[in-house]
């Protein structure tokens, strides 16, 4: 049984499975390669699948307490995996925490969004 966060399948039909928790997920072991399709694990067990875009992103937001009986521990709040086609991004971001824990976010950005601008080069695959 397949355990991994994510599943990459790449136009070769050859593909790569991601780690096996939010804290190292292997995103950036992946090899550059032009991805079909790629099936990203729900907290309910589904999948979500993206397929037709030119590249992929992903990250992952976490807070960490700085105070209290928590101090030093990480909450992780959600997953974002980008797929952009052209000039155009959607963001679908993962609810992690217990507040909306599963549900799915889409938003869409142009690629010269300031936020955008801000993300790795390197992360895009």
């Amino acid at each position: 049984m397949n355990k991994s966060l994510y599943t990459a399948i790449f136009e070769d039909d050859t593909y790569f499975h991601g780690g096996q928790n939010y804290l190292d997920t292997k995103w950036t072991d992946m090899p550059h390669k032009k991805i079909k399709r790629l099936f990203y694990k729900l907290p309910d067990g589904n999948y979500l699948c993206l397929r037709e875009y030119d590249n992929y992103y992903h990250m992952i937001e976490a807070t960490k307490a700085l105070t209290g009986k928590d101090k030093g521990k990480i909450k992780l709040e959600c997953v974002h995996i980008f797929g952009k086609k052209g000039d155009i991004i959607n963001r679908y971001s993962i609810i992690l925490s217990n507040s909306g824990r599963g549900n799915i976010l889409r938003k869409e950005f142009k690629s010269n969004d300031e936020y955008i601008k801000k993300f790795n080069p390197n992360g895009w695959r």
